[in-house]
């Protein structure tokens, strides 16, 4: 995983990003609803992991007031974005969450269709678990990300793909630390005119931070024409093609008569 390429791809893609991400920003809204269906709307400390232009911040603070919470993310650009939300409570700060030292005595650790991207997914989760108090019996960890089936139509046709887990994968990580207190996961298919109002559409969403191989005009041509020949829109309308993503949805509680070693 080349996060340095990550980040360059999603800093091109934050002044389009809001328009497009569609799927992503409907993940934010849900895990929240999640997260408030396990009582979790009062919180002191809490942090966003990979926070973007805001969307799982937003919904947050529209219906939570913390003492204190910090916005993090792999780009420093996009505190630009979330300049609105910023104040003397909240803070924003860069950095690749796997190596960044993280605050102490947290409440709520969130994060929204982020860990996708990470490379060590238990060392991550101990991590947490070692910043997270003991409110209530334990801090909270929410975090939505993607499963195996997520652009499969990409996989398919690209053979390139992250390390996508199953649900069933991410809750053997977590239980050493964690109750895993809700599960969800789904399929969302989108549907776009041509092959490539999907490759703009993933481009505007910063979702290209994984293959570096340019787009000749041959490769181009054999991809579009692949595509839409194996993955029609159910509507079968014109050239019209579907695109898949597979959100999963996590709500998980500290375990805190366990120790976690440091951060």
């Amino acid at each position: 995983m080349d996060k340095e390429f990550v980040r360059e791809r999603f800093s091109k893609a934050a002044g389009t990003y809001d328009d497009n991400a569609v799927v992503q920003r409907m993940m934010a809204g849900r895990l929240y609803e999640l997260l408030a269906g396990e009582g979790g709307t009062r919180f002191g400390r809490v942090l966003e992991i990979g926070c973007g232009t805001g969307c799982l911040s937003r919904v947050f603070l529209e219906h939570c007031r913390p003492e204190r919470m910090w916005l993090n993310d792999l780009c420093p650009e996009m505190e630009s974005f979330v300049s609105d939300l910023l104040s003397d409570r909240t803070c924003f700060f860069s950095g690749d969450a796997e190596k960044s030292d993280l605050p102490d005595g947290l409440d709520l650790i969130m994060s929204s269709s982020v860990m996708q991207w990470f490379v060590d997914l238990p060392g991550f989760f101990r991590k947490c678990a070692s910043s997270l108090g003991d409110m209530g019996g334990g801090g909270m960890l929410a975090f939505s990300t993607f499963g195996k089936r997520n652009l499969e139509e990409i996989q398919a046709l690209e053979g390139t793909s992250l390390e996508y887990l199953t649900a069933g994968e991410l809750t053997e990580m977590l239980e050493p630390m964690f109750d895993v207190l809700v599960t969800e996961e789904n399929t969302v298919r989108l549907e776009f005119a041509s092959p490539m109002d999907v490759l703009r559409h993933l481009k505007d969403t910063g979702v290209t931070g994984l293959k570096k191989e340019p787009w000749t005009r041959g490769r181009l041509e054999s991809f579009c024409r692949r595509y839409a020949e194996e993955f029609p829109a159910a509507s079968h309308s014109g050239d019209a093609v579907r695109l898949t993503y597979h959100p999963m949805f996590f709500v998980c509680r500290k375990r805190h008569s366990k120790r976690y070693g440091q951060k």
